[in-house]
């Protein structure tokens, strides 16, 4: 058995809750400790589980706690516990030195793990972070400061400015930093790609916020989402690759310009994007795996009433626009919207995506957005 195998005993043993378990098991294969991924994993099971013994096991066990998130694809201890609304294994991570300011930016450190405490609006959580350090006057990767991300949550906002927040533009040096910030990393990758980006105007950022941008290009047009994967979504084990990831409607550029999208009959498309893009956020959930379907409703009614069609299928990771690997080590997955039927939902889930995918080739559907476009099924 190779030692990798063992390793994946002990995450499961961790995921268990069983501390005394894990203690023997890894005595009996103390080489397990050395791997860094999985180590991450049962830090990150324990946290979120709230398990104070199986934190000071590892800890104890020289497990590392401030590990790079972006080397290792997996979640820290400090944001599992905080995502899974352990408050005492908080203060206890941050006890054993858990970095609070967990990034820098602009050579100023910033805490993301606040801006996601303060985006699930847990204030207990948030003053356990301030207490701790957590800085309150320097810039994150949006240009934003902590109180920025509060503006529909009073009681936090109140609370941070309590304690000497401040606003982007009070920061020191901050028409400096702005004058150095090169373009998004995301939209120099679009344009990388040979593609005209242009943000999509009448639209608000929403919250978090989420521009919708307009992607004229040779092989193909779409409208996507700028913003989303500013944040990392709350994956399941085994799910790190769909942590980032930003939406994207396919069009036909003959037919649809930017003035397209003020009319109502074709508005909704993009509202919906934004209401997509919202969900994971409001919900402390993910988007899924390599496909999901959202319904508008139970039973479904139909997106708009410029349409019949009352489901979205999200399709990840699928041509052109798959995913994007960008300098700063981060990997986005795309997901293409495309509305379809009940029956077209239905077939899916009984069948699954396969059969639906199956019934498009063979009546030459496009994924391109046609509100008009009849049910295969």
């Amino acid at each position: 058995m190779q030692p990798s195998d063992f390793a994946i005993q002990a995450v499961l043993l961790a995921k268990g809750g069983d501390t005394e378990a894990l203690d023997r098991f890894l005595t009996e294969h103390p080489k397990v400790i050395h791997e860094k991924v999985m180590v991450a994993q049962m830090l990150q099971q324990a946290a979120g589980l709230g398990n104070l013994q199986m934190l000071e096991l590892l800890l104890r066990r020289e497990a590392e706690l401030n590990h790079d998130v972006r080397s290792l694809s997996v979640t820290r201890a400090i944001d599992s516990a905080l995502l899974d609304n352990q408050p005492d294994a908080v203060r206890f991570l941050l006890a054993k030195g858990a970095d609070v300011n967990d990034s820098e930016l602009f050579g100023q450190p910033y805490s993301s793990v606040l801006t996601s405490a303060i985006m699930l609006d847990k204030l207990e959580m948030v003053k356990i972070l301030v207490e701790a350090g957590a800085r309150l006057d320097t810039l994150d990767n949006c240009l934003q400061t902590p109180i920025c991300w509060a503006r529909n949550k009073p009681a936090i906002a109140a609370y941070l400015r309590s304690q000497g927040a401040i606003e982007p533009h009070e920061v020191p040096n901050y028409e400096q930093i702005l004058a150095l910030v090169r373009k998004p990393p995301l939209l120099d990758w679009m344009e990388s790609k040979g593609a005209e980006v242009q943000e999509l105007d009448g639209f608000e950022p929403g919250d978090p916020p989420s521009l919708v941008m307009l992607c004229l290009q040779e092989d193909f047009s779409c409208l996507f989402t700028h913003g989303l994967s500013d944040a990392p979504m709350r994956v399941p084990a085994g799910g790190e690759a769909y942590q980032y990831a930003e939406l994207a409607i396919l069009i036909e550029d003959s037919i649809w310009d930017e003035s397209t999208w003020q009319r109502p009959e074709f508005r909704w498309a993009v509202e919906w994007m934004q209401r997509i893009a919202r969900h994971p956020f409001e919900n402390d959930t993910w988007l899924g795996g390599k496909w999901t379907i959202i319904s508008n409703e139970d039973p479904p009614q139909p997106l708009s009433e410029f349409t019949q069609m009352t489901c979205w299928l999200l399709l990840g990771e699928k041509d052109p626009l798959a995913r994007a690997e960008l300098p700063d080590g981060k990997s986005v997955c795309f997901y293409t919207l495309m509305p379809i039927h009940t029956a077209e939902r239905d077939l899916a889930l009984r069948e699954g995506l396969v059969a639906l995918l199956e019934r498009f080739a063979e009546q030459d559907v496009s994924v391109q957005l046609d509100p008009d476009r009849p049910s295969v099924v």
